[in-house]
């Protein structure tokens, strides 16, 4: 499918204009929402690299989590350039006041790892979002824990047929947070070997927060009670290792809870290959960066979008990253 570029850049053909034959630079701005964030950071180094690669020169800002500090970084960057913006918007519901920026600008809008909401992005010819499927993700996990159980059937400790887990999530109005959490349950309840967590609670994706959850849970519950702990992401899921070793478990020997995260990060692609967890589900941060930037480089130079450009299938302007199960049977 093809998407014909309604939005003329008009900054660049100025700029080509006055610089005759000389070529003007492709220039677009991109907007992190924290780059606290262990994922963010290491998709921030990739979309660099990508657009290294492909001769787009980036501005970068970060709102270290603060909404009105990113809206306001859009408003000064539309105010000395109609660049392309490239978002990973504070606002986890929806980016709805960051598009509405950009539709008044008339400048192109690239969602990337936060989905504002279908109508939202909609509303505007020229936004787009690039990502990944939450509920894929859940489900990956669910199917690694199902897997290990079937060989590990000791991991039941109690016997009773059914996995008492915990479930720590990410932030709690966040859509991946509530999509991998419904998704991993839904996965785990229809192969009837588990109901409703043990204990759930939100650490907000941060490393930190985990390792205090971990120490509030251990008040109320016994390790040897807790037969597998499922993390919305990898960070969390450090956090929880952390904790564990701490009290003599998955260190690579001995005692033992199945421990998954997501996004494949090399700390926990590190922990899998060591059986200090069971797995993970890569999140193609890569692939994430190198589509938004062919996106705005296409805007830049008003070619077409096409399926062929991103390799991969386009949906109303989105465009859905594969996730990949990582893990290595103990």
């Amino acid at each position: 499918m093809k998407y014909m570029l309604r939005t003329v850049m008009a900054a660049a053909v100025l700029g080509t204009m006055s610089l005759g034959a000389q070529a003007a630079e492709d220039r677009a701005n991109v907007f992190y929402y924290s780059l606290n964030d262990t994922f963010v950071n290491a998709l921030s180094a990739d979309m660099r690299d990508s657009a290294e690669a492909a001769g787009l020169k980036l501005s970068e800002y970060d709102a270290t989590d603060d909404l009105a500090k990113q809206l306001t970084q859009v408003q000064t960057a539309l105010a000395q350039n109609k660049n392309p913006l490239i978002v990973n918007p504070v606002d986890a519901l929806n980016g709805e006041a960051v598009l509405r920026n950009a539709r008044r600008a008339k400048v192109p809008v690239i969602f990337f790892n936060r989905k504002p909401l279908d109508k939202v992005l909609s509303s505007y010819q020229d936004a787009w979002y690039v990502g990944t499927s939450a509920d894929m993700a859940g489900e990956y996990q669910a199917q690694i824990l199902i897997d290990y159980l079937s060989s590990h059937p000791q991991a039941d400790k109690n016997g009773n047929g059914q996995i008492e887990y915990v479930l720590i999530k990410g932030e709690a109005t966040h859509q991946d947070t509530q999509q991998r959490t419904s998704s991993f349950i839904r996965t785990m309840m229809n192969s009837g070997i588990a109901g409703e967590p043990l204990y759930t609670g939100n650490a907000d994706w941060s490393y930190s927060k985990a390792v205090n959850m971990m120490r509030e849970l251990l008040f109320t519950h016994k390790l040897s009670e807790i037969e597998a702990i499922i993390c919305n992401n990898d960070a969390m899921a450090l956090g929880v290792l952390n904790e564990l070793q701490a009290h003599g478990y998955n260190n690579g020997s001995g005692n033992f809870i199945p421990l998954i995260g997501i996004d494949a990060l090399p700390m926990a692609v590190e922990a899998v290959s060591r059986n200090q967890m069971i797995g993970t589900v890569f999140n193609d941060r890569r692939s994430i960066a190198e589509i938004c930037v062919k996106i705005a480089k296409a805007y830049c130079e008003g070619t077409e979008i096409t399926e062929d450009l991103v390799n991969l299938p386009i949906n109303n302007r989105q465009i859905e990253v594969p996730y990949v199960k990582y893990t290595i049977t103990k």
